[in-house]
């Protein structure tokens, strides 16, 4: 019973993440700075990341470190899909998933090559109304 209670805790908080980052405005000049920001962060830490900002179908930034590939490209793609399928972020619907101890595919009939349920993919602007999972 005690991990149940923590994960319902976990998705309730991640969801209340949802509710309070979010931006009333965002354009291409917020996804600049925004993106050099977190390019700045990786190279001080030296990460090998992908940043990817998107609104609706226009990618506003997109950059990739040493270290990635082509592949965490199509991650990229993969959680932004999901975000904008579910309105929740990938992380969110990895757990939720786990809370359930299902995958994507068992719960929602839709393949993970297509969705990732992995953290890294944020909606920061609520672009439709979405539902938390009961």
């Amino acid at each position: 019973m005690g991990n149940e209670a923590n994960m319902d805790e976990i998705l309730e908080s991640l969801l209340q993440e949802e509710q309070e980052l979010q931006f009333k405005n965002f354009n291409e000049e917020t996804a600049w700075q925004i993106g050099n920001r977190l390019v700045e962060r990786a190279i001080q830490d030296n990460l090998p990341i992908t940043i990817d900002i998107t609104r609706g179908e226009h990618q506003l930034f997109h950059t990739s470190r040493p270290g990635t590939s082509a592949d965490n490209d199509e991650w990229v793609k993969r959680k932004v899909r999901l975000v904008y399928r579910f309105g929740h972020s990938s992380f969110y619907m990895g757990q939720f998933l786990k809370s359930l101890g299902k995958s994507i595919e068992e719960v929602f009939l839709v393949p993970e090559s297509d969705y990732a349920p992995h953290g890294g993919c944020f909606p920061i602007i609520r672009l439709m109304l979405a539902m938390p999972f009961a």
